[in-house]
């Protein structure tokens, strides 16, 4: 059976440190583990939602052939008003690349009515329920999910970039 590694590196919100050579926590944490094939799309992604953010993350690898496993990783990203929690796993592909899938979820204490006409969700198309009370929007390469929480909205904005970049050896 192949153990599953956890790597807590959260519960501290602070700023991720880069190394000398520029890198984030998380790309450290990677490279640390013995992954290089998709390392450039781990960084890649953390600089996207990291980038001078103060965060704390979480990653989760094989510790078995872990250029050929998923790469997944917990982020919370805090803001004086709340905060965000982004998961996102990068997944080396046989055909030579790299995809990853996200999902970036915060909670909005407006209802979802009125969630969905707020300036990010500008240009969104609504697309329905996925069953009967979360709705669905798609916005570009993303898709929005509004859950109805207490007197507020639960925002969950999901994306998968398919074959994103190629894997180094």
């Amino acid at each position: 059976m192949i153990k599953v590694v956890l790597l807590a590196l959260g519960f501290m919100l602070m700023h991720a440190q880069p190394s000398l050579a520029g890198e984030g926590i998380i790309a450290q944490t990677a490279r640390q583990a013995g992954i290089s094939a998709c390392l450039s799309t781990i960084a890649k992604l953390e600089q996207h939602f990291g980038n001078k953010r103060s965060y704390g993350s979480w990653s989760f690898w094989s510790n078995k052939q872990t250029n050929k496993q998923p790469f997944n990783v917990s982020m919370e990203i805090s803001y004086k008003d709340g905060s965000t929690l982004v998961d996102f796993t990068v997944i080396p592909a046989a055909d030579g690349t790299c995809s990853y899938a996200y999902t970036r979820t915060w909670y909005s204490p407006n209802d979802c009515i009125a969630t969905a006409k707020h300036k990010f969700m500008n240009g969104a198309k609504h697309k329905g329920q996925i069953n009967t009370r979360i709705l669905a929007f798609t916005l570009g390469a993303a898709e929005f999910l509004l859950q109805p929480a207490g007197s507020g909205c639960l925002v969950q904005k999901k994306e998968v970039g398919f074959q994103f970049s190629k894997q180094k050896p």
